[in-house]
Parts: C-alpha cells; sequence; structure tokens
C-alpha cells in the first residue's frame, strides 16, 4: 500500500486553462502543465513546497507556491516556461488570481491577509495594498472575475465578502462589504456581471446586485 506521503504527492489543488495549455497545481509534486487535447503532461516544475494554486494570464503563469512564495513564468511559443520572477513573503501564499488585463495579481497570504501585487514589472512583483478582516482564509477564498471590470472581492468566514477597486493605477477598497457568514463550502464568481455567491452555511446561493445594502435574509436566494 502507499504510505500516507505518496497520497500527499497525489493531491491536485487548482487547474487553470490557456489556449491549448493546462496549468495543474499538483501539491507536493510541484507544478505540471498538460496538453489540453490529449491531457498529457507536457513538462513539470518540481517546488520545494506544496503548489497550491496556479493562474494564467495573457503570457503568463503564476504558481502559489506555499512557503515558498508566488512564482512567475513566462509561456513562451517554443513550449518553454522561463522563470522570470518571484514573489516571497514570511508567511505561505496559498492562492493566486490575476484579473485581465494582468495589471495586478491577488494572494492569498497565510490564513488571514489578502494582498495585491502591482504587475507592471513581472520580474519585481510588489505589493501595494494588504487588507486583514474579521475572519480566517481557510484556502481559496478569493472570488473569480471582475464586476464592471473593475471591482474583485475576497470573503473572510466570519465578516463576510469584500469588494476592490483594480481601476486605477493602485488598487483599493471599494467600500462594499457583503455581511455573510461564510465557510469551506462559500464561494464567489461573477457571472453576467454580477456577483454569484454561494453560501455554504445557509445551503443557498444568491445574484445581488454589487451595491446591493439589504441584509441577505430578505434577498431572492436559489
Amino acid at each position: 500500500s502507499r504510505g500516507l506521503g505518496d497520497v500527499y504527492k497525489r493531491q491536485v489543488y487548482a487547474a487553470a486553462v490557456r489556449d491549448d495549455l493546462i496549468g495543474v497545481a499538483a501539491g507536493a509534486a510541484g507544478l505540471h502543465i498538460l496538453d489540453r487535447e490529449t491531457f498529457s503532461k507536457r513538462v513539470e516544475f518540481p517546488t520545494s513546497c506544496v503548489c497550491c494554486d496556479v493562474a494564467f494570464c495573457n503570457a503568463l503563469l503564476f504558481a502559489a507556491e506555499g512557503a515558498a512564495g508566488l512564482s512567475i513564468r513566462r509561456v513562451e511559443s517554443d513550449g518553454t516556461f522561463p522563470l522570470i520572477g518571484h514573489y516571497r513573503t514570511d508567511q505561505p501564499i496559498r492562492q493566486v488570481t490575476v484579473p485581465f488585463p494582468g495589471k495586478f495579481a491577488l494572494v492569498q497570504v497565510g490564513n488571514s491577509e489578502l494582498q495585491i501585487l502591482d504587475l507592471s514589472d513581472p520580474a519585481s512583483p510588489h505589493p501595494v495594498l494588504r487588507d486583514t478582516r474579521f475572519g480566517l482564509l481557510y484556502g481559496h477564498q478569493i472570488g473569480t472575475g471582475l464586476v464592471d471590470r473593475r471591482y474583485a472581492n475576497c470573503y473572510w468566514h466570519v465578516s463576510g465578502i469584500y469588494w476592490y477597486d483594480l481601476s486605477g493605477d493602485r488598487p483599493q477598497y471599494a467600500g462594499i462589504h457583503h455581511a455573510l457568514r461564510m465557510d469551506s463550502d462559500s464561494g464567489v464568481a461573477v457571472y453576467r456581471n454580477r456577483p454569484l455567491i454561494v453560501n455554504g452555511p445557509a445551503g443557498r446561493y444568491f445574484r445581488p446586485e454589487l451595491h446591493e445594502r439589504r441584509p441577505f435574509a430578505e434577498l431572492p436566494s436559489y
């Protein structure tokens, strides 16, 4: 029988798609790049820590490598993926999202901090916003997609969902907060330019307007 270490190496945390490629965050087995049509492995990159998340934006590939930080690789036309940048903190990076057009990366740092990184020079990413709210970040709590091509979100499990404006030269908290207790069965995405909120504790999902101020108990749910 396989030992626990072997099982751990076979965990897959996330995947991302770009053109004919699939990037796979393969836990302790590192970062894998697959062919989208055949699912055959093109290349793999060992990581010194657990690879927790992966994202593509334009010609860049981002990998959240836990205690090893955030790696940035360029997708070259010759099928290579040279490492061009790295960002490290004193806490593990467990999630990364890079909304189009790729000006900023949102990363989960440790158990409670959101950082937004400036990618104007991908070889030297640096934080331009740090935020911590009441509650924890268990993992993958930065939502996918933007509302109005500018508002990104992150939720903390106790205090709810917070929205950030990425349209300016520096990102900022947009003053928009959806107070809703969330958990590991919850999540947020953007669908048809509105939030799609899956709320595990309530066993429901919601599609409110971004600037909705009524309590969620008063809103339609499904």
